[in-house]
């Protein structure tokens, strides 16, 4: 076998975006591949190297996990924090081919040879006799856990490129001619992935043992393949005339121009394919908590590490980073408060009766006036005026809360697992009064979200993620917690299976219903169709791209999903909005001299800041363009590549 050494490798810079330490996938003391396969346990750290490439940020989930940051770069949320400074960039436009810190063209491409590597080598290690009988059919596992990490790499370019490149072998970068690779069609691409999904699904198996859990298996290659055939029927990829002028320099159009129909079936039958896998391999839509709809969802993601409907694991481990992260940043909570979930998201929630609170477009979207105002559904019965008072659960029992905003009155189970809001409770067991997210003035403590209106760490929007927050841990007290992150859940795979049939067929039937109900009906969410509208395609599309948006929330779903809809430029070109929670003091002020109160007493102070809070604020403007659909080719590519097209717009 040749030797490749480190030290002459300085000529893959000109190689398709690799970087010179392609082969760094081992010990340092082990420098080459004959080195690397001349011993099943350094080839064993190989493929560990590959799987790391899903844990390289601070041991969390890089890509799609808990350390990204889409849901903060379209409309679920807002990292006030804003460090890093991707948030504000993808926010304001001010991105592209030169400065574009979510791409990532290199580290996939550097992953996607590493796997190859592998592929090509892994059978040529010799066992000595007492591997024999352990490691044969291991090896042949091995070598397919390495094709499916290479499709998934592959995947995760085109959701961001569209037509990428794709070396299906190792490159010889002795010739540059070689490295210069052009674009391949994503009707190619696809069909590559889908093709390596299915040898690869051949050979693994549905499970492994309990010290294995994270491996790939056979349920997570039919994961990968629906979401990759889901992808390509949408918009985005299927007959978008806008991408017309993307043609390599040979005249190979990289998107079709014609819209094809029979992709949706397609990806339906590929999602009918996990369930049924799923149902076989003993993979379910969990229910933890039956009793109780709003556990039954939040414990998905609290307590999961024997999860039954998770199909590929990203195994965090014992940590304290998300809770931290996420829980209220007010002195007595222990958390930092690193997110501020938008009103936009909260209207998503539907009425515990199943009506959408407010009136949507044809694309599924919210219809907001100039003033960021919706217009209420009149079969929701929501109102935004008045208050109540009853019980709320706090994560662990039901609490009496008093003055809580008829906003947040009867809503989905999900709202009240995944939000958190002014007036509730969280974990009372270990701080004993409600959440805070209004600001008054001459507060006597640091229980309130937006007290002293500390920049980047107070609340912005009125509301904070409860969604993977346990409520067992006092973060006071540095107690830990452990999560696996779904790399892939069945639930995904109810709504791809429900999404792709409503497309494909003229008006919904019983398999669309059948499977976005499934979800529903777990959190106690009635059964679809319950308007004349539901039952039609366009308004279970409606249905669908919103039970979307509410189940997999903070999953980092939506970033790409409103992305191969084609309704980017309305979600993420927008403005954003929350409550009140940091008023200006001229306002305040007012507001005490109209209703006679005194900013000095803090019982009457908080009356004040209590009567502004409720009201619709906006909190900036983002912009998206129609180059924003895809991500730029880095420009370096598009230097030492002259047959690399660049994307449409940049």
């Amino acid at each position: 076998m040749k030797k490749i050494k480190f030290i002459v490798l300085f000529v893959c810079s000109v190689m398709l975006a690799t970087s010179c330490d392609y082969l760094d996938i081992a010990p340092t003391e082990v420098s080459s591949e004959e080195e690397i396969f001349s011993d099943i346990k350094t080839a064993e750290l190989a493929l560990g190297r590959i799987y790391w490439s899903l844990y390289w940020d601070h041991g969390s989930l890089r890509r799609d996990g808990f350390k990204t940051e889409l849901g903060a770069c379209t409309d679920e949320m807002y990292d006030h924090w804003e460090t890093p400074a991707s948030r504000l960039l993808y926010n304001n436009g001010a991105w592209g081919a030169s400065n574009n810190p979510l791409g990532e063209w290199k580290f996939m491409y550097n992953f996607v040879r590493r796997a190859t590597v592998f592929i090509d080598n892994i059978d040529k290690v010799e066992l000595k006799a007492t591997q024999i009988a352990y490691y044969t059919e291991r090896v042949k596992q091995y070598k397919e856990e390495a094709r499916f990490f290479r499709a998934y790499f592959f995947f995760d370019l085109f959701r961001q490129y569209g037509a990428i490149p794709l070396p299906k072998e190792l490159v010889d970068i002795s010739n540059v001619d070689n490295t210069m690779l052009p674009r391949t069609s994503v009707t190619e691409v696809i069909e590559y992935i889908c093709s390596e999904l299915d040898i690869a699904a051949g050979v693994l198996p549905d499970s492994y043992s309990t010290q294995e859990l994270g491996r790939i298996t056979k349920g997570a290659c039919l994961a990968l393949k629906a979401r990759a055939l889901l992808y390509v029927a949408s918009p985005l990829y299927n007959g978008n005339k806008m991408y017309a002028d993307q043609i390599n320099p040979d005249g190979t159009p990289l998107f079709p121009q014609d819209y094809n129909k029979e992709l949706w079936k397609r990806a339906a039958e590929a999602a009918q394919a996990v369930i049924d896998w799923a149902a076989r391999a003993g993979i379910v839509l969990e229910q933890p908590n039956p009793s109780n709809p709003i556990d039954n969802y939040a414990k998905l993601f609290y307590d999961n590490t024997h999860s039954k409907e998770i199909i590929l694991p990203g195994l965090l481990g014992t940590d304290m980073t998300i809770d931290q992260e996420c829980t209220s940043n007010s002195g007595d909570y222990g958390g930092y408060g690193k997110f501020s979930v938008l009103q936009e998201m909260v209207d998503a929630y539907e009425t515990k009766d199943g009506y959408l609170p407010f009136k949507m477009d044809a694309d599924g979207c919210v219809i907001y006036d100039a003033n960021g105002k919706p217009e209420i559904n009149p079969e929701s019965g929501y109102t935004e005026t008045g208050f109540w008072s009853g019980e709320l659960y706090d994560g662990k029992t039901m609490k009496p809360v008093e003055n809580i905003s008829n906003m947040y009155k009867d809503r989905d189970p999900r709202f009240y697992a995944s939000i958190s809001f002014q007036g509730t409770y969280w974990k009372s067991e270990f701080v004993n009064r409600p959440l805070y997210y209004a600001y008054w003035l001459n507060n006597s403590d640091d229980n309130f979200e937006g007290n002293k209106k500390l920049v980047g760490k107070s609340n912005e929007t009125g509301y904070g993620i409860r969604k993977w927050m346990d409520p067992n841990i006092n973060l006071k007290m540095s107690w830990r917690t452990s999560h696996h992150y779904p790399l892939f859940r069945l639930a995904e795979q109810y709504l791809n299976c429900a999404e792709a049939w409503n497309e494909y067929l003229d008006r919904p039937d019983d398999k669309v219903y059948s499977a976005i109900n499934a979800v529903r009906n777990r959190v106690g969410m009635p059964s679809l169709p319950i308007t004349e509208e539901d039952k039609t395609q366009a308004g279970m599309r409606k249905r669908i791209r919103n039970e979307r948006r509410v189940e997999l929330f903070y999953e980092n779903h939506r970033f790409y999903d409103v992305r191969r809809w084609m309704i980017a430029k309305k979600v993420d070109g927008s403005n954003v909005t929350g409550m009140n929670s940091l008023p200006a003091m001229d306002e305040l002020e007012k507001a005490a001299q109209a209703s006679g109160l005194n900013l000095s007493v803090p019982s009457e102070s908080k009356q004040v800041g209590l009567s502004v809070f409720y009201k619709r604020s906006k909190l900036m403007k983002r912009l998206f363009e129609d180059k924003h659909y895809l991500f730029p080719i880095p420009q370096t590519e598009i230097d030492k590549n002259k047959n690399l097209v660049q994307n449409h717009g940049w």
